[in-house]
């Protein structure tokens, strides 16, 4: 009895450990098979999502700052998401590039422009693609569209993505908040007697701003029935902050070339105008109730903080001079 209880507790001591290192490798076992199993085994992509974009953080967050501001030839930021979220291929997969015109995708024809680029590629295991491409000629509402290029053999049946809607624009000038031109007039240089533009625009801001930086472009007036024959849009943007007000408006000029606006008394032309970066122009300025403070009464007999200041406007060497204050930035044409 005395020599076998020894043989006996030693024998319990190390089974202890031994069912304890049988249980942790239980447990391994059953963790590492679903590692290795999601390792291989990534989401697979079923779409795209596009966007364009420019860097218009300066601007601030004012209703009219759009999220493509580029003039035709200027590089816009195009990004090719694959969907849903995380998906990504095994493989570098090519898709080709086109530009199309049109609101809805099955709509969406090919635009007389083309892009700078022809194709974008999304690295294997990468769940987007970066490019910088830019459109060749000024036009409104561009998309893009983003295609499986033939030669890539894992995206059979892979539909078309399109990009969000944007305007090429034809000219786009920017200045910082500090430029002591926007207190005289930024973008008068460019917009006297001597352009050959038919219609272009420059703004007066004698008050502090509240965006770093302001901006000021010319577009085309394809497919905005708004326009007149042979007019553009003229577009600030900026966030002019608590300094402006009806009794301290921004000035924003507007000049119809004496070949557009020919003949005709100044009271007898209107502004068209829109407070959205993008979409008809649909709103016709009031004409302001007293010279140089910025309320008028609509058509439907409501007052305004945005108006035309007959009094201030003019003809200068037969061009036609109209002055829109305003409280905030906006899109307008003739």
């Amino acid at each position: 009895m005395m020599t076998t209880k020894p043989k006996s507790v030693r024998r319990r001591t190390l089974s202890l450990p031994s069912l304890a290192l049988l249980f942790v490798l239980t447990l391994v076992g059953a963790v590492l098979p679903v590692q290795v199993s999601s390792a291989h085994h990534p989401t697979a992509p079923t779409a795209l999502a596009v966007t364009m974009s420019t860097d218009t953080s300066g601007f601030g967050d004012a209703q009219g700052v759009p999220e493509v501001l580029a003039a035709a030839g200027q590089p816009i930021t195009l990004t090719v998401t694959l969907q849903p979220a995380g998906a990504t291929f095994t493989s570098d997969t090519d898709f080709d590039l086109d530009a199309c015109i049109g609101a809805a995708d099955d709509t969406c024809a090919p635009a007389p422009g083309h892009l700078s680029a022809q194709s974008i590629t999304i690295p294997a295991g990468q769940t987007s693609g970066t490019d910088t491409v830019s459109y060749s000629r000024p036009d409104n509402g561009v998309r893009v569209s983003v295609t499986p290029s033939l030669h890539t053999g894992q995206t059979a049946g892979f539909p078309t993505g399109y990009s969000n809607a944007f305007d090429s624009l034809i000219t786009v000038l920017t200045a910082p908040s500090t430029d002591p031109t926007l207190a005289t007039g930024f973008g008068a240089g460019s917009c006297d007697r001597h352009s050959t533009a038919p219609v272009c625009g420059y703004v007066v801001l004698p008050q502090q701003v509240a965006s770093e930086q302001v901006g000021l472009s010319t577009g085309a007036c394809t497919g905005i029935a708004a326009c007149s024959p042979g007019s553009q849009v003229v577009q600030f943007v900026g966030t002019l902050g608590n300094n402006y007000t009806t009794h301290t408006p921004a000035t924003i000029v507007m000049r119809c070339d004496k070949s557009v606006c020919r003949g005709g008394g100044v009271p007898h032309y209107t502004i068209k105008l829109s407070f959205d970066p993008s979409g008809p122009l649909d709103i016709v300025a009031p004409a302001c109730l007293r010279k140089g403070v910025a309320e008028g009464i609509d058509a439907a007999g409501n007052r305004t903080d945005y108006c035309v200041d007959y009094r201030q406007s003019h003809r200068n060497a037969g061009d036609l001079l109209l002055y829109v204050l305003t409280t905030r930035d906006y899109r307008g044409t003739y």
